[in-house]
């Protein structure tokens, strides 16, 4: 609901809503929430360049790209607050 554009599932798209708003997030808690899909979300969404992730120990820490805020046409920080508004 933050942009009117995305050729994104939802799978992905929730995928991407943790990792914006719990930057950084372990992909082992990402996993905790969705269960396995969300490995294959997490693929998707470093294949389209819009999370980073950094090796540590068994699992990754995924963090938000700034090619994120190209693909949507928004700040990260703007896409925060908006997550926040849904959350309340």
């Amino acid at each position: 609901k933050v942009t009117s554009f995305s050729d994104l599932n939802s799978g992905p798209l929730k995928n991407l809503d943790l990792i914006i708003f719990q930057n950084p997030i372990k992909q082992s808690e990402i996993v905790k929430i969705q269960g396995n899909r969300a490995y294959e979300y997490i693929k998707i969404l470093e294949k389209k360049g819009l999370i980073l992730s950094k090796k540590v120990g068994k699992t990754k820490i995924l963090f938000p790209s700034q090619n994120l805020e190209k693909y949507f046409g928004i700040k990260i920080e703007e896409i925060k607050k908006q997550l926040e508004k849904y959350i309340k």
